[in-house]
């Protein structure tokens, strides 16, 4: 069960003077929430709720003010950083030219509430670092997937077609982000702890990107050893797995250098 803010502390008020329904007092600019892509769990959508630049004009999207509200309650002192707080998401995916809804999504995520505080910059951006991470790896995951493709004498799957790689990876590490998440509440302004914190999120990710990595690699063909020629945009470019491979290790250790360097430290093969 989450416990409500304190509401003695603050009797019958909002942060910046704004109502508790998010408008401005007296303000006729229209407000409206960043977008969140069809498909992605809600830790994937932190670059848009931590978003706390306004745009100049003071109209267009923005993230939600009642995190803006939460995170001035924190810096005010009415909440502490280890308050249990949960973000639930709720959003409406529309097709054809906006005129039908395609799909309703849903979701919760913890959050600690030092990310809201607009000064506490360390906390903030080591979460999007790490969400960031999570997308370059399923990246590189990708590109592996269809380099192999390539070299074995197939094409890249459609955009639309298929399950890929990157998609599993990112299914498979989702628990591990909300518990990172539930864990850096306690952080209480610990640089070390914050830095373990996200040592640890970059060894799961490599970890699961290692096991994707070797199926992808066992599934593949012999012929793939020897890889083919493809000319794209008038140059020719040769594929093989052995290519393939030492590109893909070489992109996770630059997206995990702390995971990276702990391999090394300890003398585990990478």
């Amino acid at each position: 069960m989450r416990r409500r803010p304190p509401r003695a502390h603050c009797p019958g008020r909002t942060a910046h003077g704004l109502e508790p329904h998010g408008q401005a007092e007296g303000s006729q600019s229209p407000q409206r929430p960043r977008r969140h892509t069809s498909g992605r769990a809600a830790w994937q959508g932190l670059a848009a709720l931590l978003a706390f630049t306004l745009p100049a004009d003071g109209n267009g999207p923005t993230t939600s003010l009642l995190l803006r509200q939460i995170g001035d309650l924190r810096a005010e002192g009415y909440l502490a950083d280890d308050y249990p707080l949960g973000i639930e998401t709720c959003g409406l995916e529309y097709g054809n030219q906006s005129a039908v809804v395609e799909n309703a999504i849903a979701d919760n995520i913890p959050l600690p509430v030092a990310a809201l505080v607009t000064q506490d910059t360390d906390l903030r951006e080591a979460i999007l670092e790490c969400v960031a991470q999570a997308d370059q790896v399923a990246r590189a995951l990708d590109r592996l997937h269809t380099e192999l493709r390539r070299s074995a004498g197939g094409e890249a799957l459609p955009r639309d077609k298929g399950e890929r790689p990157g998609q599993r990876l990112l299914h498979a590490v989702d628990d591990r982000m909300r518990r990172l998440l539930a864990g850096l509440r306690h952080v209480e302004g610990d640089l070390d702890l914050l830095e373990r914190g996200r040592e640890a999120w970059e060894l799961t990710l490599w970890q699961a990107a290692h096991r994707e990595a070797d199926q992808l690699l066992a599934a593949t063909p012999p012929r793939a050893v020897i890889g083919r020629v493809i000319k794209e945009n008038n140059k020719e470019t040769m594929h093989r797995s052995g290519r393939a491979e030492a590109w893909f290790r070489t992109a996770l250790r630059e997206a995990l250098p702390r995971a990276a360097e702990a391999r090394q430290t300890t003398g585990t093969a990478a």
